[in-house]
């Protein structure tokens, strides 16, 4: 978790996403999440390293995201619409080539 930029998006290797915002504060990434039909800014799926068992919000969590690479400082969003947005482009980007 040390190597990773707070800030920085990342493709991850995650159950609900392939790319992800690490929010350093926080120890997980932010991510674009389609579930029953509705498309929002979910946070966050916690990095693979978290404590096993850890208490946070008196529930026991799990890592479930590894970073696999750094892709780019992301920008600051002024709302989910703009984030989602970003992370739709990047992902259309990214998954292009």
């Amino acid at each position: 978790m040390e190597q990773c930029k707070d800030g920085w998006l990342y493709h991850i290797a995650a159950r609900n996403a392939s790319l992800g915002i690490y929010r350093a504060d926080k120890q997980y990434f932010e991510i674009r999440r389609e579930k029953l039909g509705r498309i929002y800014r979910f946070c966050g799926e916690f990095h693979w390293d978290w404590k096993k068992g850890e208490t946070l919000f008196n529930n026991k969590m799990l890592g479930t995201a590894k970073p696999l690479e750094a892709i780019e400082p992301a920008p600051e969003f002024i709302n989910e619409k703009e984030f989602i947005d970003y992370m739709e482009e990047r992902f259309e980007q990214l998954h292009a080539d």
